[in-house]
């Protein structure tokens, strides 16, 4: 009996251990390239939360695979998978697994960079712009206000309401209007006043000049 019993436990313990899928954490190696592709090809920027989203919900699907093969990862390395490389590498220790996964982040990130890099996209223009309109208006206001005090005070004896009228007039927002092979947009920005100006932009690699066209 005892016999029977002994070679049945040795007859479990040799059974083959089932490989771990790998495919959440391949879906972490691919995310940054596919990220920087996508906002290369859509002309947009993606928001980091929408990656730290992507990378827990791959967390969360690698860890119902190694339950499911009865493989647990501690809890604590939940607080690591914002740092996609540092999780893969503990990961691939704790499994007792090859750092594939790890050295292919490493490459997709990188090959992200090169993507990236000569790619602004038109959401960023549009917000840089902005913040060149209201250092424009803000400059028109103190050059005015200096060449021209007596003028200020004779037809704004409340210079607090002048300085509110004029200096606070800021960009809300840029909508691109026409986007031009030659790095050049056409756009109108929306002030706080309520007007709607039209403005030109040029994109110089990572150098964005604004002119006001009206």
């Amino acid at each position: 009996m005892e016999s029977e019993v002994s070679r049945e436990n040795i007859q479990n313990n040799s059974d083959p251990v089932m490989p771990v899928s790998n495919w959440p954490v391949w879906g972490m190696v691919a995310l940054p390239v596919v990220g920087a592709i996508i906002e290369v090809v859509a002309d947009i920027a993606f928001d980091w939360w929408i990656y730290a989203a992507l990378n827990i919900s791959l967390w969360f699907a690698d860890d119902i695979l190694l339950k499911s093969q009865n493989r647990k990862i501690p809890k604590g390395l939940l607080y690591l998978v914002l740092l996609t490389p540092l999780y893969l590498w503990i990961r691939a220790n704790f499994l007792k697994t090859d750092k594939d996964y790890f050295i292919g982040w490493l490459l997709t990130f990188i090959l992200s960079i090169i993507i990236s890099f000569n790619n602004v996209s038109s959401q960023m223009v549009a917000e840089t712009a902005c913040s060149v309109v209201t250092d424009i208006y803000s400059k028109q206001y103190t050059h005015n206000s200096t060449q021209n005090p007596l003028y200020n005070l004779l037809n704004e004896p409340n210079n607090f309401h002048y300085v509110n009228k004029f200096n606070d007039v800021r960009c809300k927002t840029v909508n691109i209007d026409e986007k031009m092979s030659n790095g050049i947009y056409y756009a109108h920005a929306i002030l706080t006043n309520g007007d709607s100006v039209k403005i030109e932009i040029e994109k110089n690699f990572a150098e964005i000049r604004v002119a006001i066209l009206e």
